[in-house]
């Protein structure tokens, strides 16, 4: 089967190596990052390492049951996709369902494993869309923009804002790609502009974290405790880091050593 796909296509080889090779690069900086977290908290330094494991094989397994399957039949599946994932972007803000942590409402948690509504957020925006462009319809603009802008809504008030940024662009390239009007986008990145100015301007947490990051000094055990910890990483490090397994951050410096800033453990 491998074959004849890499035959016919010559991206195949590419495509399922390049994935791979971050995989593994990013299991050791995961590693790196979360074993004296993870000895302290679960007695065990390779616990993220071991779960994030078994998530890439998972991976792996889903990437080859597709590889069997012809993707223009996803195109009946991606209405339901998309009505699937807005219920569940609506279901994980209702208190009681969905877990809320560090003050953001963003999982559901079915007790054997934990589902975050906006990672199939993403897969479904992109073969809805897929789906819908392929056709030639006119003056699907604000049809486009609304589905959107409810999708980045829902995600928003979780709250977060950095998926929904993601979103908002994946369904931005689909839409170039799929020959939109230039104009659309005069339109669009206007209204993305008032609207971040807004969002941050009215919400007192993101209003700080920008200040934070324009002037780190403001706060430096509290809103820009991170960014410092940037510094001091790369004030000890320099250019080409301390060197793998030699970081100094990553011993308690950050609260979520596993999900925080990479730079940090590779200075």
């Amino acid at each position: 089967m491998f074959k004849k796909l890499f035959i016919r296509n010559k991206f195949f080889l590419p495509l399922i190596t390049i994935p791979i090779i971050l995989s593994l690069v990013g299991l050791v900086f995961i590693f790196e990052a979360s074993a004296v977290g993870s000895a302290r908290q679960f007695g065990d330094s390779f616990h993220y390492l071991k779960s994030q494991a078994v998530w890439i094989i998972f991976g792996l397994i889903v990437m080859t049951i597709f590889s069997y399957i012809d993707y223009k039949k996803l195109y009946f599946l991606s209405f339901v996709s998309l009505i699937f994932t807005i219920v569940l972007l609506i279901i994980v803000l209702i208190p009681g369902i969905g877990s809320k942590v560090g003050g953001a409402r963003r999982w559901i948690d079915f007790g054997f494993f934990s589902l975050q509504p906006t990672e199939l957020a993403k897969f479904s925006v992109i073969i809805y869309l897929s789906s819908w462009f392929s056709s030639k319809e006119k003056k699907r603009f604000l049809p486009f923009i609304t589905l959107i802008c409810f999708l980045v809504f829902l995600t928003i008030l979780q709250p977060d804002m950095g998926t929904s940024i993601i979103i908002f662009l994946i369904g931005l390239m689909i839409y170039y790609f799929s020959g939109a009007n230039f104009m659309d986008f005069i339109y669009i990145f206007g209204g993305s502009a008032v609207s971040v100015y807004f969002l941050i301007k009215f919400s007192p947490y993101r209003f700080n974290r920008l200040s934070a990051f324009l002037n780190p000094s403001i706060d430096p055990l509290g809103i820009s405790y991170h960014i410092n910890q940037i510094f001091i990483s790369l004030s000890s490090g320099g250019f080409f880091g301390r060197g793998l397994g030699a970081s100094r951050q990553k011993y308690l410096f950050l609260p979520e050593a596993h999900t925080d800033h990479l730079i940090d453990f590779l200075n």
